[in-house]
């Protein structure tokens, strides 16, 4: 899904998927819930630009699902994280700001919410949890 992404680029990242057995059914649109993943992907893998580690979690709660997507990059200062799903916010060079707003709709939308934890230089969370 992010080959593309990397192709030309010299990282060394790593791949983690922790996947929950019998993870429960949500009622959402398969290709809005990708792109969603995808772009959180895609902000951790830019986050990292000398390689780390992208985990993408996903486990079973009470009546929720919940999907983490984690890097092991720079971070990001609480003032940022305030701001993070504001539209046309953006902390690249290269970024519209776009991105998570779009990601939060599609949250939004579906009923759930979405969340994220960072410290700098320590990498960062984003957690989505939808109803099952």
């Amino acid at each position: 899904m992010f080959e593309h992404h990397l192709r030309g680029r010299h990282l060394r990242s790593r791949n983690a998927l922790h996947l929950a057995d019998n993870l429960a059914c949500v009622s959402a649109d398969p290709d809005q819930i990708r792109r969603a993943l995808r772009n959180l992907a895609l902000n951790a893998l830019d986050a990292m630009p000398q390689g780390g580690t992208l985990t993408i979690r996903t486990q079973n709660l009470d009546d929720k699902v919940a999907l983490e997507v984690s890097d092991t990059g720079e971070g990001l200062t609480p003032e940022e994280c305030e701001r993070l799903f504001t539209p046309y916010y953006t902390t690249k060079q290269h970024g519209t700001g776009l991105g998570l707003a779009i990601v939060q709709s599609v949250v939004s939308d579906h009923k759930g919410t979405i969340s994220v934890h960072s410290e700098p230089g320590q990498g960062t969370t984003f957690r989505i949890e939808l109803k099952a």
